[in-house]
């Protein structure tokens, strides 16, 4: 049985200049983008990706398959989601319109503040009527 903790690395996203898209050749290209994109060095995408260097070095030059896990971690890793852009375009579909699904947590988030903002303008009509309540 496996015991080990998964402690991956997220960097903050990063935005994308979709334009660059039609200019990369492959997933491994893709990947090398990505990781340039990032700002971080090769040995620090490797480890953070759960890679040895060598095997970082023959994914960018194309000499390495890449599995679905590997490209998750990539993508937190340099704060990119280039990859996925890159084979959605790839596919024909039109990256501009993904768009990330809300989680359970981010559902409840928004339902909670919608609720939090329809009090707060139902308070402010209230205080306005007082107000002018008063005055009259």
């Amino acid at each position: 049985m496996d015991m080990q903790l998964d402690l991956r690395v997220k960097r903050p996203a990063l935005q994308i200049d979709l334009s660059i898209l039609p200019n990369i050749r492959s997933l491994h290209h893709a990947c090398a983008r990505a990781a340039e994109m990032s700002g971080s060095y090769d040995k620090v995408v490797a480890i953070d990706t759960g890679v040895d260097a060598p095997t970082w070095a023959r994914i960018k030059q194309g000499d390495a398959g890449i599995k679905g896990d590997f490209l998750d971690r990539l993508m937190d890793a340099t704060g990119t989601d280039l990859p996925l852009l890159w084979l959605a375009y790839s596919r024909g579909y039109d990256p501009t319109s993904l768009r990330k699904r809300e989680s359970e947590l981010e559902g409840r988030l928004r339902q909670e503040r919608e609720k939090r903002e329809a009090a707060e303008a139902e308070l402010a009509t209230i205080k306005s009527f007082l107000r002018d309540t008063r005055a009259a």
